[in-house]
C-alpha cells in the first residue's frame, strides 16, 4: 500500500486497547489516574483552597470593621451618657418639651436607668445599716410639671403682694415650669428626711453611690432654686467625689471643666 495510510496491525491494536483498559480500572482504584482527571482534580482542589483562604480573610476583615465601629459606638455611648449626667437644666438651659429620658421603675417611681443600680446599691447598704431610705418625689414628666408650675403660680397670684413678674420668679424658684425642672431627667430623688439619721447617713455617704445634694445652702442664686435638704442629684461616682472634694455644685463643676478641657 501507499504510504499515506498505516497499515493494519492486530497485535498493536491490541496492546492498545489493553492499556486502555489498564488505565480506566486504575482511574477508579485510585493507583493511576488519566492525566485529564488527575488534572480537573488539583483544579477543583486549587479552587477550594483559594475560596477558603478569600473567605478566612474577608470574615478577619469584616470582624475587625465591626469591632472597630463597636468600640466607637460604645465610646459614644459612654460620652453621650457622661454629658446627660452633668446637663444642668433651668430657665436659661430648658429642655425641649419632647425629651424622654429611659427610664426605669424603682420602689413605685420612674427614675433614669443611669442611676438605677446605684441607687438600688445605696438602699441595700443604708438598710444594712439600719437607716430606712424612702423616695417622695422622682421623675416628672413635662405635662405635670406644667400643671404644678401653673398652680403654684396661680397660688401666688392670689396673694394681693404678689405681681405677675414678681410670682413667676418665686414659681420657677420653687417648682419650675414645664421644661425647667431637673426632675425630668429622671436624675433627681427627693427623699424623706424626717428623720435625722436617714439625713445625716445621705449627707455623709451620697458621693460613695454618685450622688450629690442638688440645692445645698448658699446656691440659690446661682441655681435659681430654692434651698433642698431632701432632693438629690446622681452624677456618678467619680463626679459626685470630685465635686465634694472641690467643695462644688454643678453649675461650678461644669464651669472647672470646661475651663480645663480649654485650656
Amino acid at each position: 500500500m501507499s504510504g499515506c495510510l498505516t497499515p493494519y496491525d492486530k497485535k498493536a491494536y491490541r496492546e492498545s486497547k489493553r492499556r486502555r483498559k489498564q488505565a480506566l480500572k486504575a482511574d477508579k482504584t485510585g493507583r493511576i489516574m488519566p492525566f485529564s482527571t488527575t488534572k480537573r482534580r488539583i483544579i477543583i482542589a486549587i479552587s477550594i483552597t483559594v475560596t477558603i483562604f478569600v473567605t478566612a480573610v474577608c470574615g478577619y476583615f469584616l470582624f475587625a470593621y465591626f469591632n472597630d465601629v463597636e468600640g466607637t459606638n460604645a465610646q459614644y455611648v459612654s460620652e453621650f451618657e457622661e454629658k446627660e449626667l452633668l446637663m444642668i437644666v433651668s430657665q436659661s438651659n430648658p429642655l425641649d418639651d419632647s425629651y424622654v429620658p429611659h427610664l426605669e421603675n424603682f420602689e413605685g417611681y420612674k427614675i433614669n436607668t443611669l442611676m438605677l443600680d446605684s441607687l438600688k446599691e445605696m438602699y441595700d447598704d443604708a438598710n444594712s445599716e439600719g437607716i430606712n431610705l424612702k423616695i417622695i418625689n422622682a421623675y416628672i414628666p413635662f405635662d405635670t410639671q406644667q400643671e404644678m408650675y401653673e398652680q403654684k403660680l396661680e397660688e401666688l397670684l392670689s396673694n394681693s403682694d404678689y405681681t405677675l413678674v414678681r410670682a413667676e420668679s418665686e414659681a420657677n424658684r420653687t417648682v419650675p415650669k414645664g421644661g425647667n425642672s431637673e426632675f425630668q431627667t429622671g436624675l433627681l430623688v427627693d427623699f424623706d428626711i424626717n428623720d435625722a439619721k436617714v439625713s445625716a447617713w445621705l449627707e455623709l455617704n451620697c458621693v460613695k453611690y454618685g450622688f450629690i445634694l442638688r440645692y445645698p445652702e448658699g446656691s440659690e442664686d446661682v441655681c435659681n432654686h430654692t434651698v433642698s435638704n431632701s432632693i438629690y442629684r446622681y452624677v456618678g461616682r467619680e463626679n459626685a467625689v470630685n465635686m465634694r472634694s472641690y467643695n462644688m455644685i454643678l453649675e461650678d463643676y461644669n464651669l472647672y471643666l470646661e475651663t480645663r478641657q480649654n485650656q
